[in-house]
């Protein structure tokens, strides 16, 4: 029976462009899709490429662009019921808010930032999404929003957010599936036995990935797309040896000039010599070897990493 919905899913989005009832899955779908049609392109397949990077914008067919979130949707196209978008009502969406799935267009940014009326608008409902306590660290639905500030032209608060989350106290209300029984309002990673917040959902040790990676100022946003965001690291110096074997360089050194628990924030980069002004890297780039040194400071740069607000899509 199981086979048969599956067999059927395909179809039914092909039909009407959307998982009935189901924003959350739409999205997913979307991502999904996106996936195969890069493995199309990879083996030389267009007509199966240009098929599923059709369905790859489906999630369009969820926005609510008078409410501005995705939303659920009959199969006869009608809008259904908008539950309160900061609550885990888990009628319509898994494990997460309205405003927690609201982020999950891992592999079209730009056109998600283009629904939010533009990379102002995006940066000011982004920002408000963190000040305003919505984000929840503890479970995987909203994990890429910290770092898709880098899109929008204001990687200064992909280092702010990312920072905080790493290494300040920081409200969380959320656990899994409902509230916390209390809001936590301490470090969210410690160096204790239980150094997670309570009730973080580290599937196959995503949380724990997600720490390294961020720790280390590098986080890969869209899996399937080689290109990592760069964000301010929490050590002055980091050596990722590579495997000689599968990769043309030895290793890639990351040092941070003048870090501090106050200089947080990018100032410049360089990358092997070389002025860098990218808030992104390709892992070609890493593979290859070399070393990215940043100078930190205690105030934003505003100016660094600001001229590639949609790249690399």
């Amino acid at each position: 029976m199981r086979q048969e919905a599956l067999a059927q899913l395909p179809e039914e989005l092909a039909k009407i462009g959307y998982k009935p009832k189901r924003p959350d899955q739409t999205l997913e779908y979307a991502y999904d899709d996106w996936c195969v049609a890069q493995m199309a392109k990879a083996l030389g397949k267009e007509v199966d490429f240009q098929k599923f990077m059709k369905r790859a914008v489906f999630y369009h067919n969820i926005w609510d662009a008078q409410l501005g979130f995705f939303r659920s949707r009959a199969a006869d196209g009608s809008w259904l019921e908008f539950p309160d978008p900061t609550v885990i009502d888990e009628t319509y969406v898994y494990e997460a808010t309205m405003w927690q799935w609201r982020w999950f267009v891992l592999h079209d940014i730009p056109g998600l930032i283009k629904l939010c009326g533009g990379r102002e608008g995006f940066v000011e409902q982004l920002d408000n999404f963190f000040s305003n306590d919505l984000y929840n660290q503890g479970n995987q639905p909203d994990l890429q929003a910290p770092f898709l500030f880098n899109y929008a032209g204001a990687p200064w608060l992909t280092q702010k957010w990312v920072h905080k989350i790493l290494a300040e106290p920081m409200v969380q209300k959320y656990g899994t599936h409902d509230f916390l029984p209390e809001p936590s309002a301490g470090r969210i990673f410690t160096n204790q036995p239980k150094g997670y917040l309570l009730e973080m959902d580290d599937d196959c040790g995503c949380m724990a990935a997600w720490y390294v990676l961020a720790a280390i100022g590098l986080f890969q946003v869209t899996p399937g797309l080689p290109v990592y965001q760069i964000v301010s690291p929490l050590f002055e110096k980091v050596t990722l040896k590579l495997d000689e074997r599968f990769y043309p360089g030895s290793t890639f050194t990351i040092k941070a000039n003048n870090l501090s628990d106050k200089n947080i924030y990018i100032q410049s980069a360089h990358l092997n010599g070389n002025e860098y002004n990218k808030p992104w890297i390709w892992h070609q780039d890493i593979v290859n070897g070399g070393t990215m040194v940043y100078e930190m400071g205690p105030v934003p740069n505003k100016s660094w990493g600001c001229n590639h607000r949609v790249a690399p899509f």
